[in-house]
This record gives structure tokens, C-alpha cells and sequence, in this order.
């Protein structure tokens, strides 16, 4: 570097002022004059040297073809020029530094590195003309050039706080969120504010391996590039020895599972499949993608940041902030995992038309379905269920809330509910009876006051009295995650207006009963993810019914079966002595004209008599009650001993005829070696085996 000259005074070395005052012009004019004279040859040894330089060495060429690098090595020999104009300003000096430290450190090029590079540019002036001659200007053009680096030194320092800033936000984010499709988009939304990207996306190949941006956002530019590469490109999800080159770098860091790099999309041949997008449309120049997984586990997603510059988050501190970046949306995710299952993945542009249909008011079509009273075989209300129509594609609210952002999602609730109301209303106006409606309500919704507000208004909209409206609360947590405070008040606002309330989707645990003993339910539901199960494990399906069954009834609970879709299980749970069940043995999903229709129409339900079980299911739920009783029986040995020769062989009467010989092993193994002995076991098994075949059991 310039050596201080011993010739400068120190109120020149410690005054700013003086850098630009008229003595410090009249100095720097005859140096400026000989380095402009001698600019040839300062640059070529600048040039001839520069492999000294570990950022035109290793770094640069990385980045920039050759005629770029070679522009940034004469951009640096005009910089050193401007430092020794004598026309400078102290303002046009600052914003210039400013500048360049903004664009050093967008392209991750670190700051010693940047003052080794600029002492070569110094021995290459001192090379080229005289220092003694111009000894006090050089002094000046030195001082010039501390500034210059401190003002670079605090664009690096106001980088490095923006990413600070933006990871806190994101910090509040993940804690914040309970939406996948919120989670991508307010990530993203934050992330474009960073000053050296154009955009960034979210990505997961789908079940044929063919990668679709989720999400999207940034300049228009950058979601146009991104937009037509996912309409028109196959971006492939399967390494091959010759295809291998094709994954570009969302791909590796899939398979890799590490984050990647392209430091220049135009230099990349990794890239060269999607260069022509880049040319036509993209504005930017680097890619870094981030898969969002552990250590060589399957991402959930891939997140991709696209930068103004070359080189794409290269430095440490750029790497930090990548890392901290993977951390902070991993944990997320596994959160979201855990309250809500496997995180679906939907592409960008089915993701805009969904949206689209739901606030053009388009995509809704009710579906309605009856509860059934068990016990009188009349409806007992009406079961709604908003579903989004996608083409030719009728899409269920399983299928649609978890792909919807929660603001979206509100905007499909509102419309569902309104409209379950009106048609509500045109089934009582139609001499149909003023039916209960039953509409879902997630948990988490309750913590959102918009849902409350909303379910009134449209009670008041539509004139659905309180008492005939029932919300089937879905997704209740575990006691062990705690009660939301939020929640419980509106679910005690709900109840004091008269609403009456289900929780649904019951099944997933028994510690889901204790929520039962804390909160206002009228209704529990037991889910048909477990009566689906019904042509796997009978046995067990019925078993659980029963249980839950008895302990709603304990409760003082109404208990209703959805998804009973045969006649078989419709007796089953019957027997299992159910309030009322919901499925497609009673009525399958209908439009709303085709609910008036089967209002006009339909009879009564008559069920077979408890006493005579006639479908397999039916017996084997019938020979659960038997256990029950026979426990009850074995606890009082006194009274068995007391009772009929019958009774000490067979124990309780079956209601269904079976072969003494079958029911006297079955009670015997029971009575002497107990109910859950592996010989009672090995016994009912084969009674149950018997049953299913039922020819040899009947006498």
C-alpha cells in the first residue's frame, strides 16, 4: 500500500475536509495527469501480477467469463483513478464506496482479499511514476482510500445485519405458523426483501420424480423464468450416468442432501438445460439450493435462493446464513409434521389456480350427507362438506385445507358456510323440516377470531338458529401438547350461544378422551379412519368401537360412527349400541337438490333386531357383548356356581345360533384359565375363525 509521506501534514492525515479541500486539488491534478498518462501500464502490471490476488485467482474466475473477469480487473484500475480525480466530492466518494462494498459483498468477496488486491494495484503506481515527485498527492490518494474501505467495510456491516434481521423475522415466523402453504409463502415473501436476490422458490419433485416449484416469488421477471421452466420443462428426479449433468441444482441438493451451488447460471454446464429460460427471461445469475432435511434423509423440500450477482451466498458469513436459513425451516417443518401429518406437496401453478377458483367464488361445490339415529331411524341433521372443484376433479376439504394458505382457506370456510346455510334454508322453505347442520371447524381455527365472526354472520344471514347448528371440531391435540388458551375461550363462546359441538376425528389415541372431560362437547365422532379398517382387523374395529362407545355414554356423550359404508357394519354398530352413524350404507355424498330429493324420499331406517345379529360383522360385534357379560359373570364365581348346568358350560347366551360344542370351549377357556390368557385367546380365534366361515359354526 501507499506509504504515508512524512511531507503530510497531520491535520491533512486526520482531517476528512482536507481529503477535497483546494490544496489537496491542487496536489492531486500532476498525479492525475501521470496516472492517466501512464494507465496502460499501470493495468498491465496489474494484470501481470494479479495471480497474486486471491480473488482474481481463485474466486473471480469461478463466477465471470472471461471478458467479465477482465472488465473487473480494469473496473479496479478506474476505481484507483477516481481516488486521485481532483474533482472528488466527500459525497459522491461515500455513495461510490458505498456502492462497491454492496456489490463485494453480493458477491461474497471477502475484504482482506479485497485490500490485497488493491496493494498490488498501489505497486503498480508506484512502478509507473514518480512517488517522490507526487509524494503528498499519493499520501492523499491513500488517506482517500482508508475511507473508501471503511465505507465499504459498513455496506459488508449493513449486509450482514439485513440477513440478521431477515432470520429474526423468519424466528417469529416458524414459532407463529401452523400452515405449510403459509410457512413457504411468508418465507419467501420475506426473503426477496434481501437485497441481493431477485426471488426464490420452493420445490419437491412429485410421485413420478418430475420436480414442481410449490412456491414462487420475486421480481417478475424471475417468476416469469420460473413459471415457463415449470410449464414447459420436465426438470427430471432421477440421477442417470448420462443425466446426471440434467438435475441442475435443485436436483443434487435433493439427492445429496446438502445445499448447492451454481455460482453463474450462464457458465454452469450443469445448468446448460435451462440457459435458454435464463436468457429469455431470467435476471439472475446464481442459484443456491437449500434442501430442507437431516443428514441424508428424504428433503421435505428444496428451498432455492436466485441472486442478482454471480457467485450466490458464497462467503462465510453467506454460508451462515444459508445454514441458520435450513435450520430455522427444517425445524418448522417437523413441527408441522407432527400436528398435521406428511406435508403434501402441490405445484405453483395449481397452488395459483386454486386460489383463483376459491376468491372468484368458482370452485365450491357442497357435498351433504345425513347423520342417522340408530335408535328411531330418522336423520338427526345434515353433515356439510366443502369441496373444490378442479376441472374434472371433485377434491374433498382432506384433500384441499392442507394445500391452502390459511388466508385462502378462510376465504373457501366463509363461502362453504354460507352456502350450507342457504341451502339449509331452501330444504325449510321447500315444507323439509328445519334440519341441524353440521359444518366442520379445525382446532386450530378456533385461535382465529375471523371463524367465530364469520359463523355468525352467517347464521344471522341466513336465520339458522343456534341450537340447530352443530360445529364438528377436527385435529384436537394430545393433553401432553397443552391446551391453547384462545381456543377454549371461543369453544366456551360457542357453547354459551347455544351451538351445539362434536369433537371429531376421535381415534387417534385414548389421551385424546381427556380433552372430552375439558371441554364442552355434546358429540364425539369416532373417525372412519379407523372403521376403514374394518375389512383388515374386524376384530379390532369393533373392539374399539365398543370401548369408545361405552365411554362416551359414561360421558354423558352422544357417540356417531362416520364412514359406516356397508350393511354389514351399519348392523355392527348397532349392536355396538351407537347413537347414530354417518356413511354411504345410509346415503352417500349429495349436491344439495339431490338432498331435497332424498329428504322427500327417504324411509325410515329399519335395522335387524339386536337379538338376532344376521351379517358376520354383526355376530362378531354381538360376541363382543357376550365377553363383557361373561367377565361381569366370572367376577361373581359364586353366582356362576349357583346358576343352570347351562350357564356353568356356555356362559351367557349368544344371540346368534352357534355350535354348543364351539361356545363351550370358548366358555371354558374363559373360566379356567381367564379372559386374556393365551388359551381364551387361541380359543376365540378359532371361534372367530368359525364364525367367518360360518357353515361349521351354525348348529
Amino acid at each position: 500500500m501507499f506509504r504515508m509521506n512524512v511531507h503530510g501534514s497531520a491535520s491533512e492525515r486526520h482531517d476528512p475536509s482536507s481529503l477535497y479541500s483546494p490544496a489537496s486539488v491542487a496536489l492531486l491534478e500532476p498525479l492525475y495527469q501521470a496516472m492517466q498518462a501512464h494507465a496502460s501500464d499501470i493495468a498491465a502490471f496489474f494484470h501481470q501480477h494479479a495471480d497474486q490476488d486471491a480473488i482474481l485467482r481463485d474466486i473471480l474466475p469461478r463466477m465471470l467469463s472471461e471478458p467479465e473477469l477482465e472488465r473487473f480487473k480494469s473496473w479496479q484500475t478506474g476505481n484507483l483513478l477516481d481516488l486521485a480525480a481532483p474533482d472528488l466530492t466527500p459525497e459522491r466518494h461515500r455513495s461510490e464506496a458505498l456502492r462497491l462494498g454492496h456489490l463485494y459483498t453480493q458477491l461474497g468477496l471477502p475484504q482482506l482479499d479485497l485490500m490485497r488486491g488493491q496493494e498490488i494495484l498501489h505497486r503498480a503506481v508506484e512502478q509507473s511514476i514518480d512517488t517522490h515527485e507526487h509524494a503528498r498527492a499519493l499520501a492523499v490518494v491513500s488517506q482517500r482510500l482508508m475511507c473508501s474501505l471503511a465505507w465499504q467495510a459498513e455496506a459488508y456491516q449493513r449486509m450482514q445485519n439485513q440477513r440478521q434481521n431477515l432470520l429474526q423475522e423468519i424466528i417469529r415466523l416458524v414459532w407463529e405458523t401452523d400452515n405449510y402453504a403459509d410457512l413457504i409463502a411468508r418465507t419467501a415473501a420475506i426473503l426477496v426483501r434481501h437485497d441481493g436476490l431477485t426471488g426464490c422458490s420452493f420445490a419437491k419433485p412429485d410421485a413420478q420424480g418430475i420436480f414442481h416449484y410449490e412456491y414462487i416469488a420475486g421480481t417478475p421477471q424471475t417468476r416469469q423464468c420460473l413459471i415457463e421452466i415449470d410449464a414447459h420443462s420436465n426438470m427430471p428426479g432421477a440421477y442417470d450416468e448420462e443425466g446426471g449433468h440434467e438435475h441442475g441444482t435443485m436436483g443434487r441438493a435433493w439427492f445429496n442432501t446438502r445445499t448447492e451451488y451454481s455460482l453463474n447460471v450462464d457458465l454452469d454446464p450443469r445448468m446448460r438445460r435451462w440457459q435458454p429460460f435464463f436468457t429469455l427471461h431470467g435476471d439472475f445469475r446464481s442459484i443456491v439450493a437449500i434442501p430442507l432435511c437431516r443428514a441424508d434423509d428424504i428433503p421435505i423440500s428444496v428451498l432455492c435462493l436466485y441472486g442478482k450477482y454471480p457467485g450466490g451466498l458464497v462467503s462465510t458469513d453467506q454460508k451462515a446464513f444459508v445454514e441458520q436459513l435450513r435450520t430455522l425451516l427444517l425445524f418448522a417443518c417437523t413441527q408441522l409434521h407432527k400436528l398435521s401429518g406428511p406435508i403434501p406437496g402441490m405445484s405453483y401453478n395449481a397452488r395459483q389456480r386454486w386460489a383463483a377458483l376459491i376468491h372468484q367464488g368458482q370452485g365450491l361445490r357442497m357435498r351433504y350427507q345425513p347423520v342417522i339415529s340408530l335408535a328411531k331411524g330418522v336423520p338427526l341433521g345434515i353433515y356439510a362438506l366443502a369441496h373444490l372443484q378442479d376441472g374434472d376433479q371433485d377434491l374433498p376439504p382432506s384433500t384441499v385445507q392442507p394445500l391452502l394458505s390459511s388466508d385462502d382457506f378462510f376465504t373457501f370456510y366463509s363461502l362453504g358456510i354460507n352456502q350450507s346455510m342457504a341451502d339449509r334454508e331452501s330444504w325449510r322453505r321447500a315444507g323439509l323440516g328445519d334440519r341441524r347442520l353440521g359444518v366442520n371447524l379445525r382446532y386450530r381455527a378456533l385461535g382465529d377470531p375471523r371463524y367465530l365472526r364469520e359463523i355468525q354472520a352467517a347464521m344471522a344471514r341466513h336465520g339458522c338458529p343456534a341450537h340447530l347448528l352443530t360445529l364438528h371440531v377436527l385435529d384436537l391435540p394430545e393433553p401432553s401438547e397443552g391446551l391453547d388458551a384462545a381456543a377454549a375461550k371461543t369453544l366456551a363462546q360457542i357453547k354459551d350461544l347455544g351451538i351445539n359441538i362434536t369433537a371429531d376425528d376421535l381415534g387417534a389415541g385414548h389421551s385424546s378422551l381427556e380433552r372430552l372431560r375439558q371441554l364442552p362437547f355434546n358429540t364425539i365422532k369416532i373417525d372412519r379412519s379407523i372403521v376403514s379398517l374394518v375389512d383388515k382387523d374386524p376384530t379390532s374395529v369393533l373392539f374399539f368401537i365398543h370401548r369408545l362407545t361405552r365411554l362416551g355414554h359414561t360421558l354423558g356423550k352422544i357417540v356417531l360412527v362416520e364412514g359406516v359404508d356397508s350393511a354389514d357394519m351399519l348392523e355392527a354398530v348397532a349392536v355396538l349400541q351407537a347413537d347414530a352413524v354417518q356413511g354411504a350404507a345410509v346415503c352417500p355424498l349429495l349436491s344439495a337438490e339431490q338432498m331435497k330429493d332424498w329428504l322427500k324420499e327417504a324411509p325410515a331406517l329399519i335395522l335387524p333386531a339386536h337379538n338376532h345379529p344376521r351379517s358376520k360383522l354383526a355376530k362378531l360385534a354381538s360376541l363382543l357383548l357376550w365377553e363383557e357379560r361373561l367377565h361381569l359373570m366370572l367376577e361373581k364365581a359364586a353366582g356362576v356356581c349357583a346358576g343352570s348346568a347351562q350357564t356353568q358350560t356356555l356362559g351367557p347366551p349368544l344371540p346368534f345360533l352357534a355350535a354348543r360344542s364351539h361356545q363351550r370351549q370358548l366358555f371354558s377357556a374363559a373360566r379356567d384359565h381367564g379372559l386374556h390368557s393365551d388359551v381364551y385367546r387361541a380359543a376365540r380365534r378359532h371361534f372367530i375363525a368359525q364364525l367367518f366361515r360360518e357353515e361349521t359354526l351354525i348348529s
